[in-house]
């Protein structure tokens, strides 16, 4: 038993017959892709520069600490 979305759920079988369909359940879908296919910047200045040069605003994502938080 599991609970998703606040909904208690029987798991199926994990084997041969159910593992496409799981599979396909847990992958990320295109949509859920899509921000893969922005032109990121490595560099800030690189991005200061081209943000400048397209009078575009600039979008800086910064953290502190590790991402699953594990500090």
């Amino acid at each position: 038993m599991a609970i998703f979305f606040g909904k208690q759920t029987e798991l199926p079988e994990l084997n041969d017959k159910t593992y496409a369909l799981i599979r396909d359940q847990i992958l990320p879908s295109k949509a859920e892709l899509q921000w893969q296919e922005i032109p990121w910047r490595a560099s800030f200045w690189q991005g200061v520069i081209e943000a400048h040069k397209q009078e575009k605003p600039l979008l800086v994502w910064a953290m502190n600490g590790h991402p699953l938080a594990c500090t």
